[in-house]
């Protein structure tokens, strides 16, 4: 494989007929995977590279990307594109506009074309993100997309804003993490990180800065992180209510999946 893109996951079931294929395209990774009617996952793939390549080349990028996949590379007639770009923010529906979304876009995110901004709303919030316009029609020039949508929106739709707690979603070199209190959404963030130091003083900065006490949240970890890593035992000496996030087998269908911890794929189904 070519040295900017590694192939971290190949999952498969041996039916992939009438399943829907969902592609979530972040700075530095691609995943792709596919359900079936029932929403059970049937095939996975995760792709890492550079965030600097994808943002200067991404259709080089693509190219590469799509030699090693076999989900790109087969048919599907149902095909949803979602976005994990750390350009997301949160609007109180109250106070959004329509027709201040171009000076939303600009003050928040700093950007105008080649993007495109993308509107979602989930509660009382209005969700504005950012799309790369060369990922976007590389996207469309090879799949009919269904839709759009960024990976916030999922991830809170699968969880729901309820209760109390902090959620933290492990990837290659970033962690996102979910604060809720009371049933309100207080943050969605990602991080960037190289130690563990760096993530604990994100998570204890949260706790901070939102108000909530260390000694009686719970702290939810999923995503790339096992009970055995450096990572996981520098952050449970600190965190007393630290656990792994439970996913339920049913929402698998292959068997090869559960050859792995499933909490890895938590932000994905």
């Amino acid at each position: 494989m070519l040295q900017m893109v590694q192939k971290s996951f190949s999952i498969y079931n041996s039916d992939l007929t009438d399943c829907t294929l969902f592609i979530e395209t972040g700075n530095d990774y691609i995943a792709c995977w596919c359900n079936n009617a029932a929403g059970s996952m049937e095939a996975f793939e995760l792709f890492d590279f550079d965030a600097v390549t994808a943002a200067t080349d991404f259709n080089e990028l693509y190219k590469n990307v799509k030699l090693y996949s076999r989900l790109l590379t087969s048919g599907f007639s149902k095909v949803h594109c979602i976005w994990g770009h750390a350009q997301c923010t949160f609007i109180p529906e109250t106070v959004y506009t329509r027709s201040s979304l171009a000076e939303y876009g600009y003050l928040l995110f700093g950007v105008q074309q080649p993007h495109t901004l993308l509107v979602e709303k989930i509660k009382d919030m209005v969700v504005l993100s950012t799309i790369p316009q060369i990922a976007r029609m590389e996207y469309d020039e090879h799949f009919e997309v269904d839709s759009h949508s960024h990976a916030y929106m999922g991830i809170l739709t699968r969880l729901g804003i309820t209760g109390t707690g902090i959620q933290v979603f492990f990837y290659k070199s970033n962690v996102l993490v979910l604060a809720v209190k009371n049933s309100q959404l207080l943050l969605m963030q990602q991080f960037a990180y190289q130690t563990p130091d760096d993530v604990l003083y994100n998570i204890l900065n949260v706790c901070a800065t939102q108000n909530l006490p260390l000694e009686t949240t719970q702290i939810t970890a999923a995503g790339f992180i096992t009970t055995d890593s450096s990572m996981y035992e520098k952050l449970y000496a600190y965190l007393p209510k630290l656990s792994i996030a439970v996913v339920p087998e049913n929402r698998f269908s292959s068997a090869e999946f559960l050859a792995y911890p499933l909490h890895y794929f938590a932000s994905f189904c």
